[in-house]
């Protein structure tokens, strides 16, 4: 759990440094935090689109300490993207 709780800080310090996953950060290195599915695709009818991203999206993982730790198992893991 500790190294998990370890990880978890770096990968905070590292992205509020930054501002947003996927940019620069501070020392001119690029944080890539992976991919986050966040747009609407409204060429459908799919009401349920918007009630994923608000269930699963990356706002609702960081907001508490098991989403966060969802996070940062995938981040583990390697996966491209981490939220929806």
């Amino acid at each position: 759990m500790s190294l998990l709780a370890n990880g978890w800080t770096r990968v905070a310090q590292l992205v509020l440094r930054s501002g947003h996953p996927g940019q620069c950060g501070q020392w001119g290195q690029c944080v890539q935090l992976g991919g986050v599915r966040h747009n609407v695709r409204w060429f459908f009818e799919k009401p349920s689109e918007v009630k994923r991203i608000r269930k699963h999206g990356w706002i609702a993982r960081i907001s508490t300490p098991k989403g966060r730790n969802i996070v940062m198992r995938r981040i583990l893991r390697g996966r491209h993207v981490l939220t929806h």
